[in-house]
């Protein structure tokens, strides 16, 4: 009798380690190395999203600074500006001053003219009492005052060297001092270009020169037609 030879069959997942066959095991390791693949792009995407977002923050910093830069220059004008503002403005209070200090200690003397001896300012022009002022107050401002310019002085004293028998100091409107003399406000005549002019004598029978006791001297002179005031 002829012997049975069993034959061992084989299948093909004994031939792998694992049992599995062929085709399902290269579709396992393609899978892992899709997945390695996807994983070292999505890295990779993040590396580059991080290199971007550190470029473009390089890149804003500088812009940022000279932003902050252009800020502080236009706030250091700004302040220039205005300190030359603070020193335009103190130096029209200085010139004001100047031109109150030229007037403050009213040089005040007398002068001979046509109708006597008269008070004239420093420069010798001609000075004048305007017979409306009532109890020592001045009624000559605006338009007025600026054809009959008041003899300022800086304080509500009397100047130094004058006769206090003589002189006051008034207070006027806009709070300003104006020298006074026998009671009268004093003011010179925008019309006398000289000294020795009186132009002013006479001027609608209220303006007069004022003698150097305060008085005002009323004589009469000739003046021309169109004195050049309307007060």
């Amino acid at each position: 009798m002829k012997a049975n030879n069993p034959m061992i069959l084989f299948s093909n997942s004994d031939t792998h380690p694992d049992h599995e066959s062929r085709p399902a095991w290269r579709l396992r390791a393609g899978a892992a190395a899709a997945a390695l693949a996807l994983l070292a792009a999505a890295c990779g995407s993040d590396a580059a999203e991080t290199a971007a977002a550190a470029t473009d923050a390089a890149a804003d910093a500088p812009a940022d600074d000279a932003a902050d830069a252009t800020d502080g220059d236009g706030a250091m004008e700004d302040d220039a500006m205005a300190e030359d503002a603070m020193d335009d403005e103190a130096m029209a209070d200085d010139a004001m001053d100047d031109a109150m200090a030229d007037t403050s200690h009213a040089d005040v003397t007398t002068a001979s003219s046509a109708v006597g001896d008269i008070l004239v300012d420093g420069a010798g022009l001609t000075l004048y009492g305007f017979t409306q002022d009532r109890d020592g107050q001045s009624v000559c401002n605006g338009d007025c005052a600026g054809i009959w310019p008041p003899l300022w002085v800086d304080g509500a004293d009397v100047p130094t060297g004058l006769d206090p028998d003589v002189f006051s100091v008034i207070t006027r409107e806009d709070g300003s001092y104006q020298l006074a003399a026998g009671g009268w406000p004093l003011y010179t005549f925008a019309n006398d270009a000289a000294p020795g002019d009186v132009n002013g004598q006479g001027v609608n029978d209220v303006w007069f020169v004022v003698a150097p006791d305060g008085a005002l001297v009323m004589d009469a002179v000739e003046v021309e037609a169109d004195a050049g005031s309307d007060y």
